[in-house]
């Protein structure tokens, strides 16, 4: 829980381990948070870890794997996880707020992905990969 004496916004941290995560977050041009589904939303360690800090977190693109219960299944493959942390993260705007992906089924990707990345040699346009990877989802493969 925060133990600073001012709010994250104020940007005057006291505490060695919030002055040690705010220079972590700092050196980011960007994120991806991959996180479970728990109970319905993001683990209560996340959302704690971003609301310590603000300024940190601002104008930096941000991008989220979640996963939980298997669609196939009857689960939801973490999309409430996703909805909860397009609300609350990044505390400030991100360059393009609308392109944040949701990826419920990740674990059917994982192999697709790797192979059309090695068959690319590492030059796939990351949108293509995605499309490409849930295309084969889709169509079972």
């Amino acid at each position: 829980m925060l133990d600073e004496a001012y709010p994250p916004s104020a940007g005057r941290y006291s505490q060695p381990h919030t002055r040690s995560w705010a220079s972590t977050i700092a050196r980011f041009d960007g994120f991806v948070i991959v996180t479970p589904e728990y109970n319905r939303s993001v683990p209560g360690a996340l959302k704690n870890a971003i609301d310590f800090l603000y300024a940190e977190w601002n104008n930096k693109a941000v991008g989220f794997v979640s996963y939980g219960g298997f669609v196939s299944y009857g689960g939801n493959g973490g999309i409430r996880a996703v909805e909860h942390l397009r609300l609350i993260a990044p505390a400030g705007p991100s360059p393009d707020p609308a392109a944040k992906a949701i990826v419920a089924t990740v674990f059917a990707c994982i192999d697709t992905a790797t192979e059309l990345w090695a068959e690319s040699e590492g030059r796939l346009d990351l949108a293509d990969l995605y499309d490409q990877c849930l295309a084969a989802v889709r169509d079972g493969g």
